[in-house]
């Protein structure tokens, strides 16, 4: 297993933005652990969430609407959850799983 840093993600902004970094892209397909922050949103998927590098919460509803994330989030699918959103986690979390790139 092999620890990767949402600040990993990526490769530096280039002439056509984002794009995976070399490490993300060697690591897809294997077990990762990612330290992070569960965002917080008024409304979630069943069995998914986003996982960010500090802790964020997105309104949706209401006058002040703000649904904006940094591009280095993880969406961590939670198989068990399938059914219903998982429930929000205050705090830093460790995750382990495999990266799908």
């Amino acid at each position: 297993m092999t620890d990767l840093a949402l600040s990993d993600f990526f490769a530096p902004i280039g002439d056509r933005g984002l794009d995976y970094s070399e490490k993300t892209r060697a690591l897809s397909g294997r077990r990762v652990r990612l330290v992070g922050y569960m965002v917080r949103e008024q409304e979630r998927a069943p069995g998914l969430f986003r996982l960010a590098g500090w802790p964020i919460v997105v309104e949706t509803q209401g006058l002040c609407v703000v649904d904006d994330t940094p591009p280095s989030v993880a969406y961590v699918i939670v198989p068990s959850s399938a059914t219903a959103a998982p429930a929000w986690r205050p705090g830093r979390i460790v995750l382990t799983g495999t990266l799908e790139v």
